[in-house]
């Protein structure tokens, strides 16, 4: 609204995790195979990505961003 021109963010295709029930994992990297409700997704845009850190606690989802090193 102020005229800065922000990049896209999207979330990174990842692939390589499964969910409980087998089905394959689109943009959540699980964290342990022992942990199936902690994982992170990549945010990504041409320069820069983020991670959000995701944990599901019963029926409360946390959440945090991280800047990768």
């Amino acid at each position: 609204m102020d005229g800065h021109k922000i990049p896209p963010w999207r979330p990174y295709e990842d692939k390589r995790t499964f969910a409980p029930d087998g089905r394959p994992d689109m943009y959540l990297l699980r964290s342990r195979t022992n942990e199936p409700n902690r994982g992170h997704i990549m945010f990504v845009t041409e320069k820069d990505s983020k991670y959000v850190e995701l944990e599901l606690r019963g029926k409360v989802l946390a959440c945090r961003v991280a800047t990768p090193n």
